[in-house]
């Protein structure tokens, strides 16, 4: 802080600094000319020499309060944007923390079988066994990750749609603390029902397997293929496959309703319908095996690095020969329908 003539300067602008100083250099030099004795002149120098002093003392004070500056803002960088890259590998480290690497394990909840052999006479009467042999076989195979919440949530989705007859089976089962336990008493339920058509031979025979087993791994989102097949008589059986997308942040499936939103659900139908009729044309059929008012969209789907895969079972877009058929649809075309929580890296919805 310095007095100038009474006037206190204290971390003032430096322009109103320096605009002082050089009116009190004018003053004293005014002061000075008009003096009328020697000691007036005398006396008017030495206040000049005082100012002078006072001056150079602010211009040291001011380079000095400058050099601070400079190095302060020298000092206080912007933080470093972190880069695409570098985000992607937190989200990595994220997702890690959350999920680590899986390491699943094979797990039989249910695997029984049996065989009957029968003497068949040539015109066998009501309930009359109708075949030489007869077999049953149920086998429910899974797999279990160690982490609780999602072994947990796997079971439930392999249960979501078991319901029988008996009320009272059902509570009961319902109420087995163990997913695994729970889930092998309904199918042994289903066996012993197959059972007594099985020891008469009226049919030929009846299987029903179910096999979970572990797909991969894209960022958040987990994938399990559940692979049915079913046979109670007939020329053949019947088989599909189900998939399981679980968002590891949101410790949830991903269905259909998750994926898209209910209002974009007919664009992604057209969309569908569209790759359905490219498949028809490269099979050389003039007419679709489906048409339009009876396609739908597949509940069933999985991601791959081109897009989105929608499977459908046998006989629902084409003969049982065809077998499942898949039809997809780009990431360029998913862009701006699907949720932004499960777009591949590098594609954005446009808004």
């Amino acid at each position: 802080m310095v007095n100038i003539y009474g006037m206190t300067l204290n971390n003032r602008p430096r322009s109103l600094i320096m605009s002082k100083t050089t009116l009190s250099l004018l003053i004293s030099a005014t002061l000075l000319l008009s003096a009328c004795n020697d000691e007036e002149v005398r006396s008017l120098k030495e206040q000049l020499q005082t100012s002078r002093q006072q001056i150079a003392q602010l211009q040291a004070e001011l380079q000095q309060t400058n050099a601070t500056s400079t190095i302060k803002a020298d000092s206080a960088q912007p933080e470093a944007a972190i880069s695409p890259t570098e985000d992607t590998a937190i989200q990595g480290k994220i997702i890690q923390d959350e999920i680590p690497t899986l390491y699943v394990k094979p797990v039989t909840v249910f695997d029984k079988t049996e065989k009957f052999n029968f003497n068949v006479s040539k015109k066998p009467k009501n309930n009359e066994p109708l075949y030489e042999e007869s077999h049953i076989h149920y086998a429910m195979h899974t797999v279990e990750t160690g982490i609780e919440w999602l072994d947990s949530l796997l079971y439930q989705n392999l249960m979501a749609d078991i319901t029988i007859e008996d009320a009272d089976k059902q509570k009961e089962f319902e109420s087995i603390p163990n997913a695994k336990d729970r889930y092998a008493a309904f199918i042994e339920y289903f066996y012993n029902n197959a059972l007594p058509e099985i020891k008469n031979g009226t049919t030929l025979g009846s299987d029903y397997y179910i096999n979970l087993d572990y797909v991969g791994q894209r960022e958040n989102i987990l994938t399990f293929k559940v692979a049915n097949y079913m046979y109670d008589g007939g020329a053949h059986g019947m088989y599909s496959t189900d998939y399981i997308n679980i968002d590891s942040r949101k410790k949830a499936v991903i269905d259909l309703n998750t994926l898209v939103n209910k209002d974009k659900q007919n664009q992604l139908k057209e969309l569908l319908w569209k790759s359905y009729l490219a498949y028809t044309n490269n099979d050389n059929s003039d007419i679709p095996f489906t048409e339009k008012q009876d396609f739908d969209i597949s509940q069933q789907f999985y991601f791959s690095s081109e897009g989105v895969n929608f499977v459908y079972p046998p006989y629902a877009l084409g003969s049982f020969a065809e077998g499942e058929i898949t039809l997809s649809i780009s990431w360029s075309d998913a862009k701006n329908i699907i949720n932004k929580d499960y777009l591949r890296e590098g594609f954005t919805i446009q808004e």
